[in-house]
């Protein structure tokens, strides 16, 4: 296990030498514990706060969580390029009860640009801090207080003041996945549904059928599980209470958009298997073909032969253009 930065030690090495007296923030926002203790077996968790996170919109255009870590934490092991370090507190775990902050579910296809949006609809709602896992963890490290902070996630959902849920606009699969779903049993109120065209029960709430991007991870949750709940038919029971306890309007069935699914996510792939493109690009770049019109990319060739600047016009960027156009030449596409 790789072990904390000296920075991080020396922040645990200052509150434990502390830890029975009052560790006063010398710059304290509302909601903001006046003291914090942290006790030997206690870590650290880090929160950011809202207007900084409101403030990526302009920033994350296209971006997906899969991008941003590729863009930021993968390049440079840091996001501090996108929010300041000076954006982020750090408390003792312990403390999380009476700290007022907010935490979402969503997937990490979902567009920022769009999570964002949602979050601005209900600004004045939400607390000063959130804990959002891309943000607030590091993703290519595996520090003391990422992974403490890893396996006491439930608790940390739990115990918001405030819980949003995203649905991805595109693939509709946020109730299908299974870190979703073991948040949202985690839930210690209802949570908002936010972007919900589709804020409806899955076909199954068998944990077993749920899809994770990492098999690992479905070892991981349900051990936690077997942990927490006992079998899984315990899970599966606590998670459907809670959609039942929704308004009706809340879990009312919408068609799916499922030609517009599907179209974009065959380009989509398409783009990963045959273009050297990032991931929030891919992603951007699938869209807005699809809303102009051009369904396959088969049908994007026949436009850059009628026009080969037609790339550029849809928005692709130009390093971008020529990739996408000498992989359709290869192919013959």
């Amino acid at each position: 296990m790789i072990r904390a930065s000296e920075a991080q030690r020396e922040n645990q090495r200052v509150v434990e030498a502390q830890s029975m007296k009052a560790v006063a923030e010398p710059t304290i926002a509302s909601g903001i514990p006046k003291t914090i203790i942290l006790s030997q077996r206690d870590f650290m968790i880090k929160f950011v706060r809202k207007d900084a996170v409101l403030g990526m919109k302009a920033g994350l255009t296209g971006h997906t969580s899969d991008g941003l870590t590729e863009e930021y934490w993968k390049k440079h092991h840091s996001i501090d390029s996108l929010i300041a370090a000076d954006q982020f507190f750090n408390i003792p775990f312990s403390n999380i009860k009476t700290f007022q902050y907010n935490v979402i579910t969503y997937t990490w296809k979902t567009l920022w640009s769009s999570i964002i949006e949602g979050l601005e609809s209900h600004s004045d709602k939400l607390a000063d801090y959130f804990w959002i896992d891309v943000l607030c963890l590091p993703q290519y490290t595996a520090d003391d207080d990422k992974m403490s902070t890893i396996h006491n996630s439930n608790l940390i959902y739990k115990y918001a003041r405030n819980y949003l849920v995203f649905e991805n606009p595109v693939a509709h699969d946020v109730l299908s996945r299974g870190w979703c779903l073991y948040e949202l049993a985690a839930a210690g109120q209802l949570p908002c549904f936010v972007n919900f065209p589709t804020a409806t029960l899955p076909l199954s709430l068998n944990f077993d059928d749920c899809k994770f991007s990492f098999e690992q991870d479905r070892l991981f949750v349900r051990n936690s599980i077997s942990v927490e709940y006992g079998p899984i038919s315990n899970f599966n029971k606590k998670v459907s209470d809670l959609f039942r306890l929704l308004p009706p309007s809340a879990t009312a069935p919408v068609p799916h958009d499922t030609e517009r699914s599907v179209r974009i996510t065959a380009m989509e792939k398409w783009l990963k298997e045959n273009a050297d493109l990032t991931s929030a690009a891919r992603a951007k770049y699938a869209i807005a073909f699809y809303d102009a019109d051009v369904s396959s990319m088969a049908k994007v060739a026949k436009h850059l032969k009628k026009n080969p600047q037609w790339l550029l016009l849809a928005g692709v960027s130009e390093i971008d253009a020529d990739e996408i156009t000498e992989a359709l030449a290869a192919l013959r596409v």
